[in-house]
């Protein structure tokens, strides 16, 4: 009997797919239950790049607030333009 691990649950499960009954024969029933299954465990994977792709959208999002946060309590009202003023004035100083 083989097992695996399912998406939705982080859970061991013994693998029931295809035993045969005592006749010898896997009833349509049983192919029923492991297609639906196989379905939402499909259904449950189409979900989660979503979810990992929200995810990376807020630690960027996040991310780039602090770095905004950082810029206005080290050079004060409009950092970013201060900024690009020093960063323009530093590339035309060496040519002078």
């Amino acid at each position: 009997m083989r097992g695996y691990r399912t998406a939705v649950e982080e859970i061991f499960v013994e693998d029931q797919m295809w035993q045969a009954n005592e006749n010898g024969r896997v009833t349509l029933a049983q192919v029923r239950d492991d297609i639906e299954l196989v379905r939402r465990e499909i259904d449950h994977l189409k979900a989660r790049p979503a979810a990992v792709a929200e995810r990376a959208a807020t630690v960027v999002r996040s991310q780039a607030e602090w770095a905004d946060a950082a810029a206005h309590a080290q050079l004060g009202n409009y950092p970013w333009a201060k900024l690009s003023g020093a960063l323009a004035g530093a590339f035309l100083a060496p040519g002078s």
